[in-house]
């Protein structure tokens, strides 16, 4: 059974995943305007190499852009 709070609950760690990809992929992770690229995100939420709580948090992310439209 799913909360209806998912994102209140969810592992929130501000910048976690900005500094993962500077210390990773350097400048070329990031678009112009200073955000994560988005085909990045993607390779992270399906890469089996990564950490587990690194591909959670890419896929938060991504399901967290689709609110701001």
């Amino acid at each position: 059974m799913s909360s209806k709070r998912w994102i209140q609950n969810a592992e929130l760690n501000e910048g976690t995943l900005i500094r993962y990809v500077q210390r990773t992929f350097r400048s070329n992770g990031f678009t112009e305007r200073g955000t994560i690229r988005v085909e990045l995100l993607r390779n992270l939420s399906t890469n089996s190499k990564v950490h587990e709580i690194t591909r959670k948090r890419a896929r938060l992310v991504l399901t967290l852009r689709k609110y701001r439209r």
